[in-house]
Protein backbone atom coordinates (compact mmCIF):
# COMPACT_ATOMS: atom_id res chain seq x y z
CA UNK A 1 0.00 0.00 0.00
CA UNK A 2 1.50 3.68 -0.92
CA UNK A 3 1.61 6.44 1.21
CA UNK A 4 2.31 8.74 -1.89
CA UNK A 5 -1.06 9.19 -4.20
CA UNK A 6 0.17 9.93 -7.51
CA UNK A 7 -2.75 9.68 -9.54
CA UNK A 8 -6.56 9.31 -8.93
CA UNK A 9 -7.96 6.75 -11.64
CA UNK A 10 -11.56 7.47 -12.70
CA UNK A 11 -12.30 5.64 -15.36
CA UNK A 12 -10.36 5.86 -18.64
CA UNK A 13 -9.24 9.48 -17.20
CA UNK A 14 -5.74 9.66 -14.53
CA UNK A 15 -6.71 12.85 -12.95
CA UNK A 16 -3.05 13.94 -11.77
CA UNK A 17 -2.73 15.54 -8.40
CA UNK A 18 1.44 16.79 -8.44
CA UNK A 19 0.57 20.33 -8.92
CA UNK A 20 -0.73 22.20 -6.17
CA UNK A 21 -2.01 18.97 -4.42
CA UNK A 22 -0.57 18.05 -1.29
CA UNK A 23 -3.70 19.01 0.19
CA UNK A 24 -5.43 16.41 -2.06
CA UNK A 25 -2.75 13.73 -1.76
CA UNK A 26 -3.26 13.65 2.45
CA UNK A 27 -7.07 13.93 2.06
CA UNK A 28 -6.59 10.09 0.10
CA UNK A 29 -3.68 8.38 1.94
CA UNK A 30 -4.27 4.65 2.61
CA UNK A 31 -6.44 4.61 -0.68
CA UNK A 32 -3.81 4.10 -3.00
CA UNK A 33 -2.36 1.11 -4.43
CA UNK A 34 0.71 0.68 -6.17
CA UNK A 35 0.41 4.85 -6.26
CA UNK A 36 -3.04 5.07 -7.68
CA UNK A 37 -6.42 5.31 -5.89
CA UNK A 38 -9.07 3.73 -7.85
CA UNK A 39 -12.30 5.11 -8.17
CA UNK A 40 -14.48 3.24 -10.30
CA UNK A 41 -16.60 1.37 -7.12
CA UNK A 42 -18.01 5.44 -6.53
CA UNK A 43 -18.88 5.59 -10.30
CA UNK A 44 -20.75 2.69 -11.11
CA UNK A 45 -24.62 2.75 -11.96
CA UNK A 46 -24.97 1.12 -9.03
CA UNK A 47 -24.12 4.78 -6.60
CA UNK A 48 -25.94 7.16 -8.93
CA UNK A 49 -28.48 8.98 -6.94
CA UNK A 50 -31.25 9.79 -9.15
CA UNK A 51 -33.64 12.61 -9.37
CA UNK A 52 -36.53 12.95 -7.73
CA UNK A 53 -40.03 14.56 -7.69
CA UNK A 54 -40.62 16.11 -4.10
CA UNK A 55 -43.09 18.42 -4.45
CA UNK A 56 -45.53 19.46 -7.21
CA UNK A 57 -46.65 23.32 -7.72
CA UNK A 58 -50.47 24.74 -7.90
CA UNK A 59 -51.11 28.36 -9.79
CA UNK A 60 -53.69 29.58 -8.24
CA UNK A 61 -55.04 32.89 -8.35
CA UNK A 62 -51.58 34.08 -9.68
CA UNK A 63 -49.81 32.42 -7.04
CA UNK A 64 -47.87 29.44 -6.39
CA UNK A 65 -49.13 27.06 -3.61
CA UNK A 66 -46.37 24.09 -3.03
CA UNK A 67 -47.87 20.39 -2.09
CA UNK A 68 -45.52 17.53 -0.84
CA UNK A 69 -45.76 14.44 -2.11
CA UNK A 70 -48.26 12.08 0.47
CA UNK A 71 -45.84 9.24 -0.19
CA UNK A 72 -42.30 7.88 -1.66
CA UNK A 73 -41.44 5.70 -3.86
CA UNK A 74 -39.29 2.35 -2.77
CA UNK A 75 -36.57 3.51 -4.50
CA UNK A 76 -36.21 6.35 -2.44
CA UNK A 77 -36.84 4.82 0.93
CA UNK A 78 -33.86 5.93 2.70
CA UNK A 79 -34.71 9.68 1.54
CA UNK A 80 -35.98 12.25 4.23
CA UNK A 81 -38.34 13.45 1.79
CA UNK A 82 -41.35 11.81 0.08
CA UNK A 83 -39.56 11.49 -3.23
CA UNK A 84 -41.26 10.15 -5.95
CA UNK A 85 -39.93 9.47 -9.61
CA UNK A 86 -40.18 12.43 -12.06
CA UNK A 87 -43.36 11.76 -14.39
CA UNK A 88 -42.11 12.63 -17.80
CA UNK A 89 -45.70 13.64 -18.87
CA UNK A 90 -46.00 16.24 -16.63
CA UNK A 91 -44.37 19.76 -17.23
CA UNK A 92 -42.22 20.57 -14.46
CA UNK A 93 -39.75 23.06 -12.28
CA UNK A 94 -35.99 21.72 -12.75
CA UNK A 95 -33.87 22.63 -10.01
CA UNK A 96 -30.10 22.36 -11.25
CA UNK A 97 -27.91 21.40 -8.37
CA UNK A 98 -24.40 20.18 -8.52
CA UNK A 99 -23.61 16.51 -7.30
CA UNK A 100 -24.43 14.29 -4.10
CA UNK A 101 -22.29 14.97 -1.42
CA UNK A 102 -22.09 13.54 2.36
CA UNK A 103 -25.73 12.96 3.73
CA UNK A 104 -27.18 12.02 -0.03
CA UNK A 105 -25.67 8.79 0.50
CA UNK A 106 -25.94 6.53 3.34
CA UNK A 107 -23.22 4.47 5.02
CA UNK A 108 -22.81 1.04 7.58
CA UNK A 109 -20.06 1.17 10.23
CA UNK A 110 -18.42 -1.57 7.69
CA UNK A 111 -18.32 1.41 5.46
CA UNK A 112 -20.61 0.26 3.14
CA UNK A 113 -22.48 3.13 1.11
CA UNK A 114 -25.64 3.43 -0.98
CA UNK A 115 -27.17 6.57 -2.70
CA UNK A 116 -30.26 7.70 -0.97
CA UNK A 117 -31.61 11.15 -2.89
CA UNK A 118 -30.89 14.72 -4.01
CA UNK A 119 -30.81 17.17 -1.45
CA UNK A 120 -30.65 15.32 1.83
CA UNK A 121 -30.40 17.64 5.65
CA UNK A 122 -30.20 21.24 5.64
CA UNK A 123 -30.06 21.40 1.80
CA UNK A 124 -32.88 20.05 1.51
CA UNK A 125 -34.63 21.70 4.37
CA UNK A 126 -34.20 24.97 2.52
CA UNK A 127 -35.80 24.27 -0.54
CA UNK A 128 -38.80 23.04 1.37
CA UNK A 129 -39.17 25.94 3.92
CA UNK A 130 -38.07 28.58 1.48
CA UNK A 131 -39.27 27.52 -2.43
CA UNK A 132 -42.83 28.63 -2.42
CA UNK A 133 -41.97 32.14 -1.12
CA UNK A 134 -39.24 32.68 -3.57
CA UNK A 135 -41.29 31.66 -6.44
CA UNK A 136 -43.91 33.59 -4.93
CA UNK A 137 -41.51 36.84 -5.15
CA UNK A 138 -40.03 35.85 -8.41
CA UNK A 139 -40.42 36.90 -11.62
CA UNK A 140 -41.52 33.20 -12.98
CA UNK A 141 -45.64 34.02 -13.34
CA UNK A 142 -44.72 36.69 -15.56
CA UNK A 143 -42.49 34.63 -17.56
CA UNK A 144 -43.82 30.97 -17.89
CA UNK A 145 -46.54 30.02 -20.06
CA UNK A 146 -50.08 30.76 -18.39
CA UNK A 147 -51.74 27.47 -19.58
CA UNK A 148 -49.59 25.56 -17.38
CA UNK A 149 -51.73 25.37 -13.92
CA UNK A 150 -50.11 22.59 -11.86
CA UNK A 151 -46.24 21.76 -12.57
CA UNK A 152 -43.39 18.80 -10.40
CA UNK A 153 -40.63 20.41 -8.95
CA UNK A 154 -37.65 18.12 -9.87
CA UNK A 155 -34.45 18.20 -7.97
CA UNK A 156 -31.71 17.36 -10.50
CA UNK A 157 -27.65 16.69 -9.96
CA UNK A 158 -26.15 17.48 -13.25
CA UNK A 159 -23.31 15.46 -12.12
CA UNK A 160 -25.21 12.45 -10.21
CA UNK A 161 -22.23 10.75 -8.65
CA UNK A 162 -20.30 11.69 -5.10
CA UNK A 163 -17.12 13.98 -6.74
CA UNK A 164 -16.83 15.32 -3.15
CA UNK A 165 -15.22 11.88 -2.78
CA UNK A 166 -16.92 12.06 1.00
CA UNK A 167 -17.28 8.02 1.10
CA UNK A 168 -13.59 8.12 1.16
CA UNK A 169 -11.99 10.41 3.12
CA UNK A 170 -14.96 11.38 5.09
CA UNK A 171 -14.13 15.21 5.38
CA UNK A 172 -16.44 18.46 5.11
CA UNK A 173 -16.28 20.82 1.91
CA UNK A 174 -14.81 23.80 3.89
CA UNK A 175 -11.66 21.46 4.36
CA UNK A 176 -8.62 23.10 2.33
CA UNK A 177 -8.59 20.79 -0.87
CA UNK A 178 -11.94 19.33 -0.82
CA UNK A 179 -14.07 21.96 -2.65
CA UNK A 180 -10.84 21.88 -4.69
CA UNK A 181 -10.80 18.24 -5.62
CA UNK A 182 -14.67 17.84 -5.75
CA UNK A 183 -14.80 20.82 -9.04
CA UNK A 184 -12.00 19.20 -10.73
CA UNK A 185 -13.76 15.63 -10.67
CA UNK A 186 -17.11 16.84 -11.71
CA UNK A 187 -15.22 18.14 -14.69
CA UNK A 188 -13.65 14.65 -15.76
CA UNK A 189 -17.10 13.57 -14.93
CA UNK A 190 -18.82 16.15 -17.00
CA UNK A 191 -18.33 14.82 -20.53
CA UNK A 192 -19.32 11.56 -19.73
CA UNK A 193 -23.03 12.58 -18.36
CA UNK A 194 -23.56 15.65 -19.80
CA UNK A 195 -25.82 13.74 -22.96
CA UNK A 196 -27.54 12.36 -20.35
CA UNK A 197 -28.33 15.39 -18.40
CA UNK A 198 -29.55 17.01 -21.53
CA UNK A 199 -31.83 14.05 -22.43
CA UNK A 200 -33.51 14.03 -19.31
CA UNK A 201 -34.00 17.94 -18.95
CA UNK A 202 -36.46 17.65 -22.49
CA UNK A 203 -37.72 14.37 -21.16
CA UNK A 204 -39.17 16.55 -17.95
CA UNK A 205 -40.86 19.25 -20.48
CA UNK A 206 -39.46 22.01 -18.00
CA UNK A 207 -41.54 25.18 -18.27
CA UNK A 208 -38.62 26.82 -16.35
CA UNK A 209 -34.82 26.05 -14.76
CA UNK A 210 -33.50 27.12 -11.85
CA UNK A 211 -29.72 26.63 -12.28
CA UNK A 212 -28.31 26.56 -8.31
CA UNK A 213 -25.30 24.89 -9.53
CA UNK A 214 -22.33 25.42 -7.38
CA UNK A 215 -20.46 29.00 -8.94
CA UNK A 216 -17.93 27.73 -10.01
CA UNK A 217 -19.24 24.91 -11.61
CA UNK A 218 -22.91 26.12 -13.50
CA UNK A 219 -20.99 28.16 -16.07
CA UNK A 220 -20.92 24.14 -17.59
CA UNK A 221 -24.32 23.55 -17.12
CA UNK A 222 -25.65 27.01 -18.78
CA UNK A 223 -23.44 26.34 -21.68
CA UNK A 224 -25.05 23.21 -22.34
CA UNK A 225 -28.80 24.41 -21.85
CA UNK A 226 -28.13 27.39 -23.71
CA UNK A 227 -27.69 25.18 -26.69
CA UNK A 228 -31.07 23.34 -26.58
CA UNK A 229 -33.43 25.27 -24.11
CA UNK A 230 -35.64 27.40 -24.84
CA UNK A 231 -37.88 28.52 -21.32
CA UNK A 232 -37.06 30.75 -19.21
CA UNK A 233 -34.21 30.14 -16.56
CA UNK A 234 -32.53 31.93 -13.06
CA UNK A 235 -29.30 31.80 -12.53
CA UNK A 236 -29.78 31.19 -9.01
CA UNK A 237 -26.60 33.38 -6.79
CA UNK A 238 -26.10 30.67 -4.46
CA UNK A 239 -26.62 27.08 -4.30
CA UNK A 240 -29.76 25.95 -1.88
CA UNK A 241 -27.46 24.77 0.58
CA UNK A 242 -26.81 29.02 1.51
CA UNK A 243 -30.57 29.81 0.32
CA UNK A 244 -32.03 32.41 2.63
CA UNK A 245 -35.50 34.37 2.76
CA UNK A 246 -33.86 37.56 0.78
CA UNK A 247 -32.43 35.74 -2.03
CA UNK A 248 -34.11 36.50 -5.43
CA UNK A 249 -34.70 34.38 -8.52
CA UNK A 250 -35.43 36.34 -11.53
CA UNK A 251 -36.09 34.31 -14.68
CA UNK A 252 -35.10 35.44 -18.01
CA UNK A 253 -35.18 34.48 -21.26
CA UNK A 254 -32.86 31.82 -22.52
CA UNK A 255 -30.64 32.61 -25.09
CA UNK A 256 -31.72 30.10 -26.89
CA UNK A 257 -35.20 31.38 -27.18
CA UNK A 258 -34.33 35.04 -27.85
CA UNK A 259 -31.98 33.04 -30.76
CA UNK A 260 -35.38 31.74 -31.88
CA UNK A 261 -37.99 34.64 -31.18
CA UNK A 262 -35.28 36.85 -33.31
CA UNK A 263 -35.02 34.57 -36.47
CA UNK A 264 -30.95 34.53 -35.82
Amino acid sequence: MSKTVQYIKIREHKYGVEKHAHRQIELLKGYAENGVVDLDFLFDVSMKVDDVCRYTVKVCANKFVLHKNETKDDIFNKSSFNDIAPIFEKPSLVIILESPHKYEYGMSENDEVWPKAPAQKETGDKIESLLEDLLNKSNLIKKMDRRFKEFQVILSNPVPYQTSLYSLHKKELNVPGVRTMRDKIWKILWPEVEDEFCALIKEYKAIAIVNACTFSLRGYVSDKLDSFYEGPVCIAKKHPSFWHKNLKLDFKKSPRCQAVSTGS
